[in-house]
């Protein structure tokens, strides 16, 4: 079983208040563990209004597979969600 671990620093342009944070990262979350089948969460940033620390798992039996989806997650992400822009992105495979 392999497995990626995929943590990215989102700055959300579109955010003004920690409730506006909250509705676009539900939004955001929300689609990405639907469209992908993946495990997702905010992990750092809880309380800074423009910034956040997103964690996503996903497994697999091949690590093919994985690079395959983190693309795939990597593209939707630009080309659906433009007021979120990534700023640091981690990648680990186990």
């Amino acid at each position: 079983m392999k497995i990626l671990i995929y943590q990215i620093d989102l700055y959300l342009q579109a955010s003004h208040s920690l409730k506006e944070k909250r509705g676009i990262l539900k939004s955001f979350q929300n689609h990405i563990r639907k469209k992908f089948n993946v495990s997702i969460a905010e992990i750092d940033y809880q309380d800074v209004w423009q910034s956040s620390q997103i964690g996503i798992v996903m497994t697999a039996n091949e690590k093919k597979v994985l690079n395959t989806a983190l693309t795939e997650i990597q593209k939707f992400i630009e080309n659906n969600f433009q007021n979120i822009i990534i700023v640091k992105e981690e990648i680990e495979f186990l």
